[in-house]
């Protein structure tokens, strides 16, 4: 199952001592990390050689002299979804940007890169190819989803709940509005963000056997975290694994940042950095969040955010995506 000698290999100074009881400081050990045994080993996701023929196959397309400039928009955009999935960020946004070059109606394009400036950090420049996809096209709903992240981690949590609470209106059960909506809400109303959380969960609670609702159930505090990860990956294909990890590491380290557990938070961020799945926004703001105490380098981000009021932030944290 689990080796200890891996563990303190990815968290440093981990310490293994016993574990605390359920819920609260459940599945803490002495020095606040996590417990061994939320540890999940699979191996983490590799580059096949499905996704590098498709490059090959998308790029011939792209060459062919006989297609309209939307067409060659749309393949540079899919081309740039493959690199995004294999890794290849850069080569992924530079796909992008050719895209919009082609096509200057293309508001998916201008979504898409949206999302890759907030990556970066440039939250002003993502802003404006949010805005420049909505009004090219009122009906692609995703955007205020990527708006909505950008905004959060440009420090408009105003903004950023107005964008969610539109998205969350559409699917209400959905698991991932519904996360982000108590993230959200954490930092804008903290004495109201668990009670709000439960009333949206009414509308989810008969399908407990799905993995993500489980962990709505463990920060409501009706499961413990351990029967969580005890049943984590049941029915789960083999990709299906590492991806459910991914989200599921995040989002519990994102918990515990609320609850103010940081040790436990930066361990769950680091375990969903180490999926490597390159694709999931989940991944990218893993290294986000540790960036901010120190724990992962990237270079700093062109422009400083504000917040909601206007005034000054200077962070050294990057963006992300997801692709899903």
């Amino acid at each position: 199952m689990f080796n200890r000698v891996f563990l303190s290999l990815a968290f440093g100074s981990l310490v293994l001592t016993g574990c605390a009881g359920l819920n609260g400081t459940a599945g803490t050990v002495a020095d606040g990390h996590i417990d061994p045994s939320f540890v999940k080993i699979v191996t983490p996701r590799v580059v096949d050689t499905a996704d590098q023929m498709l490059i090959i196959k998308l790029s011939r397309q792209i060459a062919n002299p006989n297609i309209t400039k939307a067409e060659r928009a749309r393949l540079l955009y899919e081309r740039s979804f493959v690199y995004d999935k294999t890794g290849l960020s850069f080569l992924a946004q530079l796909g992008i940007m050719s895209a919009i070059q082609e096509n200057l109606q293309f508001a998916e394009g201008y979504g898409y890169f949206g999302v890759m400036l907030a990556m970066d950090g440039k939250y002003l420049e993502a802003y404006d190819a949010f805005d420049a996809a909505l009004e090219l096209e009122p009906t692609l709903t995703s955007i205020y989803s990527a708006r909505g992240i950008a905004l959060y981690y440009g420090l408009r949590d105003q903004m950023a709940h107005e964008d969610f609470s539109r998205f969350y209106l559409e699917e209400r059960t959905d698991f991932f509005r519904i996360m982000w909506l108590y993230i959200i809400e954490s930092k804008l109303y903290p004495d109201q963000a668990r009670s709000r959380l439960q009333e949206r969960f009414r509308l989810v609670a008969d399908r407990e056997d799905e993995w993500n609702v489980r962990l709505l159930q463990v920060i409501l505090g009706v499961r413990s975290e351990a029967d969580f990860w005890e049943h984590v990956l049941d029915g789960a294909t083999d990709e299906q694994k590492t991806e459910r990890l991914c989200e599921a590491y995040f989002y519990l380290g994102k918990y515990h940042q609320i609850q103010g557990e940081t040790e436990r938070a930066n361990d769950y961020f680091r375990l969903a950095m180490m999926t490597n799945v390159t694709y999931y926004l989940e991944y990218h703001y893993a290294g986000k969040e540790l960036q901010r105490v120190g724990g992962y380098h990237r270079a700093a981000p062109d422009d400083a955010p504000q917040n909601s009021d206007g005034d000054d932030q200077v962070t050294a944290d990057n963006g992300a995506r997801s692709a899903k």
